[in-house]
Protein backbone atom coordinates (compact mmCIF):
# COMPACT_ATOMS: atom_id res chain seq x y z
CA UNK A 1 0.00 0.00 0.00
CA UNK A 2 1.36 3.50 -0.76
CA UNK A 3 2.39 5.68 1.34
CA UNK A 4 -0.63 8.05 0.89
CA UNK A 5 -2.84 5.50 1.01
CA UNK A 6 -1.52 4.88 4.58
CA UNK A 7 -1.60 8.02 6.18
CA UNK A 8 -5.63 8.78 4.60
CA UNK A 9 -3.87 11.62 1.90
CA UNK A 10 -5.72 12.26 -1.43
CA UNK A 11 -3.60 10.16 -3.88
CA UNK A 12 -3.81 9.41 -8.10
CA UNK A 13 -1.95 7.45 -10.64
CA UNK A 14 1.27 7.88 -8.30
CA UNK A 15 -0.20 5.21 -6.33
CA UNK A 16 -0.08 2.50 -9.40
CA UNK A 17 3.57 3.57 -9.74
CA UNK A 18 4.20 2.65 -6.15
CA UNK A 19 2.69 -0.49 -7.09
CA UNK A 20 4.51 -1.13 -9.81
CA UNK A 21 8.09 -1.06 -8.10
CA UNK A 22 6.57 -3.05 -5.08
CA UNK A 23 5.72 -6.01 -8.06
CA UNK A 24 9.38 -5.26 -9.46
CA UNK A 25 11.07 -5.70 -6.27
CA UNK A 26 9.27 -8.77 -5.67
CA UNK A 27 10.08 -10.05 -9.29
CA UNK A 28 13.97 -8.94 -9.07
CA UNK A 29 14.02 -10.48 -5.22
CA UNK A 30 11.20 -12.85 -4.34
CA UNK A 31 10.55 -11.31 -1.28
CA UNK A 32 8.76 -7.77 0.14
CA UNK A 33 10.28 -4.57 -0.30
CA UNK A 34 8.72 -3.92 3.28
CA UNK A 35 7.50 -6.77 6.20
CA UNK A 36 5.68 -6.49 9.52
CA UNK A 37 3.96 -9.26 11.57
CA UNK A 38 0.72 -7.21 11.42
CA UNK A 39 -0.73 -4.61 9.33
CA UNK A 40 0.44 -1.69 11.42
CA UNK A 41 4.18 -3.01 11.85
CA UNK A 42 4.20 -3.03 7.58
CA UNK A 43 2.70 0.52 7.47
CA UNK A 44 5.33 1.57 9.54
CA UNK A 45 7.76 0.19 7.66
CA UNK A 46 6.51 1.33 4.47
CA UNK A 47 6.35 5.03 5.80
CA UNK A 48 9.92 4.75 7.62
CA UNK A 49 12.10 2.34 6.03
CA UNK A 50 14.47 2.59 3.36
CA UNK A 51 14.73 -0.15 0.45
CA UNK A 52 17.03 -2.76 1.21
CA UNK A 53 18.43 -4.92 -2.11
CA UNK A 54 20.05 -8.02 -1.68
CA UNK A 55 24.11 -7.53 -3.61
CA UNK A 56 22.62 -9.54 -6.55
CA UNK A 57 20.17 -6.57 -8.00
CA UNK A 58 21.90 -4.63 -10.60
CA UNK A 59 21.89 -0.84 -10.19
CA UNK A 60 19.74 0.12 -13.15
CA UNK A 61 17.32 -2.37 -11.61
CA UNK A 62 18.27 -0.46 -7.90
CA UNK A 63 17.26 2.72 -9.44
CA UNK A 64 13.94 2.51 -11.10
CA UNK A 65 12.67 0.30 -7.81
CA UNK A 66 13.95 3.09 -5.87
CA UNK A 67 12.46 5.83 -8.38
CA UNK A 68 9.11 3.69 -8.06
CA UNK A 69 9.10 3.79 -4.23
CA UNK A 70 10.06 7.27 -3.44
CA UNK A 71 7.34 8.00 -0.59
CA UNK A 72 6.40 11.53 -1.72
CA UNK A 73 4.11 10.93 -5.04
CA UNK A 74 5.03 13.93 -6.38
CA UNK A 75 8.97 12.57 -7.05
CA UNK A 76 7.83 9.06 -7.65
CA UNK A 77 9.16 8.24 -11.19
CA UNK A 78 6.12 8.08 -13.50
CA UNK A 79 4.37 10.65 -11.15
CA UNK A 80 5.51 13.65 -13.86
CA UNK A 81 5.74 12.45 -17.23
CA UNK A 82 3.76 9.32 -16.70
CA UNK A 83 4.49 6.55 -18.51
CA UNK A 84 7.26 7.62 -20.97
CA UNK A 85 9.37 8.53 -18.00
CA UNK A 86 8.74 4.94 -16.95
CA UNK A 87 9.72 3.25 -20.04
CA UNK A 88 12.65 5.55 -20.89
CA UNK A 89 14.58 4.15 -17.77
CA UNK A 90 18.04 2.43 -18.08
CA UNK A 91 16.05 -0.74 -16.39
CA UNK A 92 14.32 -0.72 -19.70
CA UNK A 93 17.32 -0.02 -22.61
CA UNK A 94 16.33 -2.91 -24.22
CA UNK A 95 13.26 -2.77 -25.18
CA UNK A 96 12.22 -1.73 -28.21
CA UNK A 97 8.26 -0.60 -26.97
CA UNK A 98 7.07 -0.06 -30.56
CA UNK A 99 8.09 -3.45 -31.12
CA UNK A 100 7.17 -5.22 -28.44
CA UNK A 101 3.33 -3.13 -28.57
CA UNK A 102 3.17 -4.64 -32.06
CA UNK A 103 4.44 -8.49 -31.00
CA UNK A 104 7.38 -8.16 -33.03
CA UNK A 105 9.84 -9.28 -30.06
CA UNK A 106 10.91 -12.80 -29.40
CA UNK A 107 10.63 -13.30 -25.71
CA UNK A 108 13.79 -13.84 -23.65
CA UNK A 109 12.77 -17.05 -22.72
CA UNK A 110 10.50 -19.80 -24.58
CA UNK A 111 9.52 -22.62 -22.02
CA UNK A 112 10.01 -26.27 -23.76
CA UNK A 113 6.31 -28.16 -23.05
CA UNK A 114 5.38 -31.27 -23.95
CA UNK A 115 1.80 -32.33 -25.13
CA UNK A 116 1.27 -34.11 -21.50
CA UNK A 117 3.45 -31.37 -19.52
CA UNK A 118 1.13 -29.97 -16.73
CA UNK A 119 3.85 -28.68 -14.41
CA UNK A 120 1.80 -25.37 -14.57
CA UNK A 121 -2.01 -26.58 -13.89
CA UNK A 122 -3.41 -26.17 -10.58
CA UNK A 123 -2.95 -29.73 -8.73
CA UNK A 124 -6.26 -31.73 -8.67
CA UNK A 125 -9.10 -30.87 -5.62
CA UNK A 126 -8.80 -32.71 -2.83
CA UNK A 127 -11.41 -34.27 -1.05
CA UNK A 128 -11.48 -31.44 1.91
CA UNK A 129 -11.22 -28.99 -0.29
CA UNK A 130 -14.29 -30.14 -2.48
CA UNK A 131 -16.28 -30.52 1.10
CA UNK A 132 -15.40 -26.52 1.29
CA UNK A 133 -16.28 -25.22 -2.04
CA UNK A 134 -19.03 -27.68 -2.19
CA UNK A 135 -20.62 -28.79 0.91
CA UNK A 136 -24.23 -30.27 -0.24
CA UNK A 137 -22.16 -32.73 -2.26
CA UNK A 138 -20.52 -34.22 0.84
CA UNK A 139 -24.03 -34.09 3.02
CA UNK A 140 -22.55 -31.09 5.30
CA UNK A 141 -25.97 -28.32 6.06
CA UNK A 142 -24.74 -25.24 2.89
CA UNK A 143 -23.92 -22.32 4.98
CA UNK A 144 -26.21 -19.46 4.43
CA UNK A 145 -23.13 -17.43 2.52
CA UNK A 146 -24.13 -20.15 0.06
CA UNK A 147 -27.81 -20.65 -0.48
CA UNK A 148 -28.87 -20.18 -3.71
CA UNK A 149 -25.33 -20.80 -5.24
CA UNK A 150 -25.30 -23.79 -7.95
CA UNK A 151 -23.10 -24.80 -10.14
CA UNK A 152 -23.51 -26.70 -13.36
CA UNK A 153 -20.82 -28.08 -15.15
CA UNK A 154 -22.82 -28.02 -18.98
CA UNK A 155 -22.61 -23.95 -18.02
CA UNK A 156 -22.22 -21.65 -21.27
CA UNK A 157 -19.23 -20.05 -19.02
CA UNK A 158 -17.59 -22.99 -19.64
CA UNK A 159 -18.06 -23.62 -23.10
CA UNK A 160 -14.85 -24.10 -25.24
CA UNK A 161 -14.14 -20.90 -26.77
Amino acid sequence: TAPEIILGLPHGKAVDWWGLGILLYEMLTGQPPFKGQTRNELYDQTLKSDIVFPDFVSSNARSIVNGLLFKKPEQRLGSTMGADEVKNHPFFAKINWDKLVKREMDPPFKPVITPLDNNMAPSPITREEKEIIMPAASGKAISPSFKGFTYAHDSPLNAAV
